[in-house]
């Protein structure tokens, strides 16, 4: 059904499913099905156990894959396994296993190259052999409700018996001619549309598709005559278009910049592979595919050659074009950077004069990418000299100035530049320039008495800041050095972990901005080990020994013990015990006694700075992170970790299921017996004079002490309908009403993830005004309060004996009385929301049980 046709018959049968169901509820239950819901071609929606159940998909085999006992999955079976993550499809109806392996995931004695790169079945030991298969021979998948029959396959349907469902297809796909079509989704349609279609064996979907004459790529298909080359080439340009606003013809010349990189690579490749054999006799042949071509060739191929470069390098001279060839190929590994700096000196003899200074400045990159700190430095001065003002080549020399320490230079160098081309470099670079060149002029008689000018004397020998004032500024070249390298990448990929849970473009900026990607990015992830290896010899003497220190520093968890707002912060390393004294103005002022934060310490001369942001720490999960931190996490797993304080609270009731809303309908042939049999098993609630035809019951269990309602049983004529919060709730009267009446049918079932707050927050905003209303004036009831006030006294003189995973299991009776944990639990209590609410937990009034003195 299409969503509207599919809400009007969940209406029609009483799901109520709120005023705009189609933008939260029909949404939540068909995204959270793990698959088992999907959309077809024409945006009507499928269950896919009951589109495939009966369906049978065949294979080809090869002698490879019954030497290895391998199944290729796409394009053939994939149907198939699109139910691979439904526990009832992902396993034979022998009782194995079904799984999909990928060419990373192959395990001796299968070899890697068996594995096809789409994923390949990995069958369970001698499955093809029992077929009696030989090479050429279909094996078929079938779909049964007790899991995936495996088979030896023989079809009497030739693909001219199916040009019924060939004209459905390209029908289809002429929908939108312009773009592929998935071929899963394709097919799903197909067997929607025609019960009979693969309920026996067919030829291979592979087989089928080129009898039909429809092109394919992958996973993919198009209508007929769709070119897949062109498609791909499109799809390219319009990201290169997108990603560095690029114009159509600059998008065109970077992609086939990018072509001749790859040419490039390949010319390299061959060359190592010739050198490792010790074969050199086709190096020549190797080496005539460089881009290269000279002048005096005539033949086609050299003269479409020397034109795609005359019409693409001079692009090159526009900065943002230079800048994403240098992302699209220098910037993505060693080899690839080495490709970059032989192509662009390949290039530069048949470049015009307006592109030579990028030629040169890619040159200096790729040097640069590869640690060769003084042949990048000649390359861009090799690029100045053509171009004293090419942006790219001039912020790189600022910023080198900037990494021996002289500001003033670097300053002079960006001032070439007609805009700002780069803000924070000027920024860093105006903060740690010493005073005596923001107080005279640079053409001023020089404060030193030569009768020089300023510029021309002491502008270079500038009295150099204390190290203990350029350990900030040490920070910002190396950071400068992540944006600038390869290492951009790693950065971008924790600022998406990162901002997961961000809702606004502000929530963005303010988590990229805190700092944590790219201390982690520095630290966890090797970049400053990098800088320091490849830039090291730029630095000042002393802050190179200092950058040499902080690699020797370890991120942990500090426990705030004092705080001096606007001064100073007193920090307790947990897992050693040394205390240090923080000079730090602006988190002094935010920091409280007893707080957990993890941090970097880093030594500035005589005494330690945070860098890099200060991550506050819940105590539930100060064991886990120190565990973490022993281990050396990689970058992502620490920011992942660190990231969760952001997530929305994950709903639970009370015994710890997720909160699910669920709800089932059966219909009994005996009403009268399955309500004798419901009296047996659960309490029967008072009839309602309203409906008297309807009975109702209510399953209840002890928890905590007290007696709560876990589900509900309304019986109205013959239809049972249960409703309870959880999954586990659900199945388990559903268990017991099928014991008590084994003939009963189930006819509708739906179960809705809360998930988080943010879900359940959209939940309730589908509800009726007047239903919020009438829920929020209850709870204001004078006698409601009293007795929620009453219920929360009982919940909390129980929490006292409850263990509690914050204070390692413990109960916070045991906790008070343990010299060990006594400061967790005072932490503990002061992380409670502090109100006068009667019906909310009070820390005072737990302090006071406790015997502890409350803050």
């Amino acid at each position: 059904m299409q969503p509207d046709t599919l809400i009007e018959a969940l209406t029609e049968r009483g799901f109520d499913l709120g005023p705009e169901p189609e933008e939260f509820l029909l949404d939540e239950v068909l995204e959270a099905s793990d698959e088992t819901f999907m959309p077809l071609s024409d945006d009507r929606w499928c269950y896919l156990p009951a589109l495939l159940t009966g369906r049978v998909f065949t294979h080809r085999v090869s002698s490879v894959e019954l030497e290895h006992n391998v199944l290729a999955v796409a394009p053939d079976l994939e149907p198939v396994l699109m139910l691979s993550d439904d526990p009832a499809y992902a396993q034979l109806t022998d009782g194995s296993a079904l799984r999909v392996v990928f060419p990373d995931e192959a395990v001796p004695p299968t070899p890697v190259e068996v594995i096809d790169e789409s994923g390949s079945l990995a069958l369970p030991s001698g499955a093809l052999s029992r077929l009696s298969l030989t090479e050429g021979d279909l094996v078929g998948l079938r779909v049964t409700a007790g899991g995936v029959e495996l088979i030896r396959a023989e079809t009497s349907v030739r693909p001219e018996d199916t040009s019924h469902v060939r004209e459905r297809a390209v029908g289809l796909l002429e929908t939108q001619p312009d773009r592929p079509h998935l071929i899963d989704t394709l097919v799903q349609t197909l067997l929607a549309d025609d019960q009979r279609a693969f309920a026996e064996p067919w030829p291979p979907l592979r087989e089928l598709l080129a009898s039909w004459e429809l092109p394919t790529t992958g996973d993919l298909v198009g209508a007929p005559g769709f070119d897949f080359g062109r498609w791909r080439t499109e799809q390219r340009l319009a990201r290169l278009r997108q990603r560095y606003e690029l114009s159509d013809d600059e998008a065109l010349a970077l992609a086939a910049m990018t072509r001749m990189h790859e040419s490039v690579l390949d010319v390299m490749d061959g060359y190592a592979a010739a050198q490792e054999s010790g074969d050199t006799t086709e190096l020549d042949e190797v080496f005539a595919s460089v881009p290269s071509a000279p002048a005096d060739l005539t033949d086609s191929d050299a003269q479409l050659e020397r034109r795609t470069i005359a019409a693409t390098v001079p692009f090159l001279a526009e900065p943002a074009v230079a800048q994403a060839l240098l992302r699209e190929t220098g910037l993505r590994g060693v080899q690839e950077a080495a490709a970059l700096g032989l192509l662009a000196e390949t290039l530069e003899s048949q470049a015009d004069k307006a592109a030579r200074p990028a030629l040169r400045w890619l040159r200096a990159k790729a040097h640069e990418e590869l640690g060769k700190a003084d042949a990048a430095e000649q390359a861009l001065r090799a690029a100045e000299q053509l171009h004293p003002a090419w942006p790219p080549t001039v912020i790189d020399l600022a910023r080198l100035a900037g990494d021996r320490g002289d500001a003033a230079t670097g300053l002079a160098l960006l001032q070439r530049l007609e805009i700002d081309a780069a803000p924070v470099l000027r920024e860093v670079l105006e903060q740690y320039r010493p005073a005596s060149t923001r107080m005279m002029p640079r053409n001023q008689p020089c404060w030193c008495g030569s009768g020089r000018k300023f510029k021309q004397c002491h502008l270079r020998q500038l009295d150099q800041l204390p190290l203990r004032d350029r350990a900030g500024w040490l920070y910002h070249k190396a950071m400068l050095h992540v944006a600038a390298t390869t290492w951009v990448d790693l950065a971008e990929e924790l600022g998406r972990l990162r901002t997961v849970y961000a809702e606004t473009d502000r929530e963005v900026r303010q988590l990229i901005d805190d700092g944590l990607v790219l201390d982690v990015t520095l630290f966890e992830g090797g970049a400053l080990a990098d800088f320091v290896e490849t830039r090291g010899t730029l630095l000042p003497e002393d802050e190179l020994l200092l950058a040499q220190q902080w690699l020797l520093i370890d991120r942990s968890v500090f426990e705030v013990m004092a705080v001096e707002p606007g001064v100073s912060v007193s920090l307790r390393d947990i897992r050693t015990g040394d205390i240090a004294q923080v000079p730090e103005r602006t988190a002094s002022r935010e920091l409280g006694v007893g707080q957990l934060i993890c941090t970097h310490l880093l030594p500035v001369g005589d005494d330690v700075a945070m860098y890099g942001g200060v991550e506050p720490v819940d105590l539930r999960y100060r064991d886990a992170l120190v565990a973490l931190l022993d281990d050396e996490p990689d970058p992502e797993d620490l920011v992942a970790f660190l990231t969760r304080r952001f997530a929305p609270p994950t709903l639970q009731n009370m015994e710890g299921d997720p909160l699910v809303l669920g709800k089932a309908e059966l219909r009994s042939e005996d009403p009268a017996g399955l309500a004798a049999a419901l009296d047996q098993n659960y309490r029967r609630e008072q009839a309602n004079s309203a409906e008297p035809a309807v009975a109702e019951w209510v399953e209840t269990r002890n928890i905590d002490g007290l007696d709560r309602l876990t589900a509900n049983l309304r019986l109205d004529g013959a239809t049972l309908t249960i409703t309870a919060n959880s999954e586990r709730r659900l199945d388990a009267v559903l268990a017991t009403v099928r014991e008590l009446q084994p003939s009963l049918k189930l006819i509708a079932e739906e179960r809705i993830p809360m998930g988080d707050a943010r879900t359940a927050a959209r939940l309730a905003e589908t509800l009726p005004a007047s239903a919020r209303d009438a829920a929020a004036a209850f709870n204001d009831l004078p006698e409601v309060r009293t007795a929620l006030a009453e219920r929360m006294r009982s919940y909390e003189e129980q929490w006292l004996d409850l263990p509690i995973p914050a204070l390692a299991g413990r109960t916070p009776r045991e906790a008070a009385d343990d010299p060990t944990r006594r400061d967790d639990l005072v932490r503990l209590l002061a992380s409670l929301p502090k109100t006068d609410d009667p019906t909310a937990m009070s820390a005072a009034r737990l302090c006071t049980a406790l015997g502890l003195v409350s803050e």
